[in-house]
């Protein structure tokens, strides 16, 4: 999920293969020189499952446990240089992550879409995200981009009709976007009509186009239409 978003505290640097995965794990799991085990049980300490995936432009963590498999891998950050690990919640899995990234990315540049996402979809209010919707509410210069098409940015759901014939596989798109566990996501690819997820249109449109790809039915319900 090597995406850069545009902002320098996500993920900036991303290992390329299987020895950039290991390097990537000096400093956090061992001491870059002596080797040196730097992993531990106690609160504050560099856990023994934690595997670092990504980098920021800081040198700030993104990383995983790797006892957390059924849970679809949750994605955590941490500020270095403060003493203690403190881990932060990103996403509730590695595609759920993908997914934030992905819509950052397409909103970059663009600073009420992003701050309205950040608002919507983020815990704005400390850590991590409060950060990044500092700095998207500090900048002054944008990029230069197309107009605005606000029929994109109406809020509304997605209403999923009809799973199709790979109910499996809708099953595991609903429970990794959702963080669900298989039971509760198995729950509502057998229970269409449901609702899916809300947010504004234009990054509901890339779900419906990932649904459909695998067979399902889904359309976007603007709020204003109920």
């Amino acid at each position: 999920m090597a995406i850069i978003a545009g902002d320098a505290c996500l993920p900036a640097y991303y290992p390329k293969d299987q020895v950039a995965f290991e390097k990537l794990q000096s400093g956090y799991r061992f001491h870059g020189i002596t080797l040196e085990d730097l992993t531990g049980m106690q609160a504050g300490q560099w856990q023994p499952g934690w595997f670092v995936v990504a980098l920021n432009e800081m040198d700030d963590p993104y990383f995983v446990d790797f006892s957390e498999e059924t849970k679809g891998y949750p994605v955590y950050f941490a500020w270095h240089g403060a003493g203690v690990w403190e881990a932060q919640l990103v996403a509730p899995g590695i595609q759920a992550c993908q997914a934030l990234l992905e819509d950052l990315k397409r909103l970059h540049g663009n600073q009420p879409g992003t701050a309205a996402y950040l608002e919507e979809h983020c815990n704005i209010d400390e850590g991590l995200w409060q950060e990044v919707y500092d700095h998207t509410l500090s900048q002054d210069e944008f990029v230069e981009q197309e107009p605005v098409n606000m029929g994109d940015y109406v809020q509304g759901d997605i209403l999923v009709i009809d799973c199709g014939p790979n109910k499996v596989k809708v099953m595991q798109f609903v429970k990794a976007l959702l963080g669900l566990s298989p039971q509760a996501a198995l729950g509502m690819v057998n229970n269409p009509p449901f609702v899916l997820k809300s947010g504004f249109k234009i990054l509901m449109l890339r779900v419906i186009a990932q649904l459909e790809s695998l067979g399902a039915k889904a359309e976007f319900i603007p709020s204003n239409s109920k």
